[in-house]
């Protein structure tokens, strides 16, 4: 007979095992019915039972399912009579992960107890190391400080130190956007000749964010052009930037902001290194830019609350998409082709699920329209994906009738899990008066706002 350390050893691979082939029953029947599990992602507080501890898998086994690995290459067990413990490293991660991150580990430790002559796990716990460096903020706050010094300075090869030879950059004027280091060079060389006088740029309120190689930082972009006159344009505009640590540098990958407020006598905005703003409606012939966040959530441009009134309608959308979609009466109004609306928004839902298994509001949000409605629940169990490209789409809007839209999604390759989701109509149909009207409605309401602020300032 096998002693307590080889029962236990057995036990752990073939839990490993059936949680790479996706077999829930085996993963969960050795787990004592009041387990707690510490896990990466929230709640924070531990998964506690074997019932909370079963829900927690589908969405790491529908990530895995697109070629992850998770296979056990370091096992130790310590076993007592009726107690024990192991701890493993596990080979856990996509291709691409492990590509980046060759020695990247999931550390698992487990506690056992015996009951009725059986190992059963009572204690899970599963972390990942902080491949983050402590001094990587200093560091993109220094690359920042450098491109302040240089846009004042009107270095242009300075600017463009730390900038990627991939960068994207997403602007308000066409194109919209620039690809590439050359065309990022143009721009900035534009925004630097413009101005006779000096040309500043700072974010006063700059905020980063850094997980596994990747900065996201954003802010407001404060930039000032001084005049032939004598006087100074300002301008400030929402601004986003994504680096990516390459070769112990951090160069700038992806750029974009949607908008743009003008002070001063300006002929038009100064710039220097690019701040990637949309177009967004105020008279633009693609009033509707849609930053489409992976959970759902629509970023809430100005005019975007003017072409989805129904969804920012009812508090209860959460202005989430699925929600509305789910949930909503009005979105059987809203989207003449109810049907085909919903199987995109689960197959969105479903793909962002592969790419952030243990998202917790993503969790939530299928948990909730699972158990609320058939609809939902039986086209999340088809395991359908889409990638969310090219096309067209209809809507009814209840101020302006039908809306015919080609839309365009633009992934952001230094940001995976963002896209953006251009619409446009045909020129001189129903459709394009439409957008018009829309965005004379998102000008009328911003205008309205600036107005309200200014008078309580």
């Amino acid at each position: 007979m096998r002693d307590n350390a080889e029962q236990i050893r057995a036990l752990i691979e073939g839990w490993a095992e059936a949680v790479h082939q996706g077999r829930i029953d085996t993963v969960v029947a050795d787990r004592a019915e009041d387990i707690v599990m510490f896990d990466v992602p929230p709640p924070y507080r531990g998964v506690r039972g074997a019932d909370a501890y079963r829900t927690v898998w589908p969405a790491f086994f529908a990530w895995q399912v697109q070629g992850a690995a998770f296979d056990i290459e370091e096992l130790e067990v310590t076993a007592g009579q009726d107690v024990a413990f192991a701890h493993a490293l596990v080979r856990c991660g996509t291709e691409d992960e492990l590509t980046a991150h060759p020695g990247l580990r999931l550390r698992l430790t487990l506690g056992l107890r015996k009951e009725a002559g059986r190992w059963v796990v009572a204690h899970e716990h599963h972390s990942f190391p902080d491949l983050s460096s402590p001094g990587a903020e200093v560091e993109i706050r220094a690359v920042h400080d450098h491109w302040f010094d240089r846009t004042a300075a009107k270095d242009l090869d300075g600017v463009m130190q730390h900038i990627a030879d991939d960068t994207v950059s997403y602007e308000h004027g066409a194109p919209l956007q620039y690809v590439g280091r050359e065309q990022v060079r143009e721009v900035c060389r534009q925004g630097l000749e413009w101005a006779p006088g000096t040309v500043t740029w700072d974010v006063p309120d700059l905020r980063v964010l850094i997980r596994d190689g990747i900065a996201v930082v954003w802010g407001l972009n404060h930039m000032t052009a001084g005049e032939a006159d004598g006087t100074t344009a300002e301008s400030w505009s929402q601004g986003t930037r994504v680096l990516q640590r390459r070769n112990g540098e951090w160069p700038w990958s992806t750029s974009t902001s949607p908008t743009l407020t003008t002070r001063g006598p300006a002929r038009r905005r100064p710039t220097s290194v690019p701040d990637g703003n949309h177009a967004r409606g105020r008279g633009h012939r693609r009033p509707g830019v849609r930053p489409q966040r992976p959970n759902g959530h629509p970023r809430r441009e100005p005019a975007l609350p003017c072409l989805y009134a129904d969804l920012y309608a009812t508090p209860g959308n959460q202005e989430n998409l699925a929600r509305f979609t789910f949930l909503d009466p009005a979105a059987r109004r809203f989207y003449p082709n109810w049907d085909s609306f919903a199987d995109i928004t689960v197959a969105i839902v479903r793909t962002e699920a592969g790419r952030n298994p243990h998202g917790k509001d993503l969790h939530d949000l299928v948990g909730e329209l699972s158990t609320r409605g058939d609809e939902f629940r039986t086209r999340w169990g088809a395991h359908n994906v889409r990638h969310h490209s090219t096309g067209t789409k209809h809507f009814h809007h209840t101020a302006v009738g039908d809306l015919s839209l080609a839309f365009e999604g633009l992934d952001m390759a230094s940001a995976p899990g963002l896209n953006l989701t251009i619409y446009t109509a045909e020129p001189g149909s129903p459709s394009e008066e439409g957008l018009r009207l829309l965005a004379t409605w998102a000008a009328t309401q911003q205008a309205t706002s600036d107005t309200q602020r200014s008078a309580t300032s």
